[in-house]
């Protein structure tokens, strides 16, 4: 027998986004949006599912050719949802 993990939730998303070139090749600026529903597996037949979503502004630098930093902070809307969410990346093309 597997040993299932005791905190196994099921989730099904959609994430969503848009932009604008502000400057050909070095910036870009949009909208982002994120939104899931998940549901916890420890009680298969109790179907609480929580909804969250969040959105907000995106923005791409690119600071050198094949170098680039995206700033996502996202405000979550509703009450389920999570306060806010950011995210940076920072990539390198090769």
């Amino acid at each position: 027998t597997v040993n299932q993990p005791a905190n196994r939730v099921e989730e099904n998303g959609i994430t969503a986004g848009v932009s604008y070139t502000v400057k050909d090749d070095v910036l870009s600026a949009g909208l982002e949006l994120k939104a899931a529903r998940e549901n916890s597996l420890l009680a298969p037949n109790d179907k609480k599912w929580m909804s969250t979503v969040k959105i907000g502004p995106s923005v791409l630098w690119k600071m050198v050719p094949g170098g680039q930093i995206e700033f996502v902070p996202l405000i979550g809307i509703g009450r389920q949802s999570e306060r806010s969410q950011s995210w940076l990346v920072v990539g390198w093309e090769l």
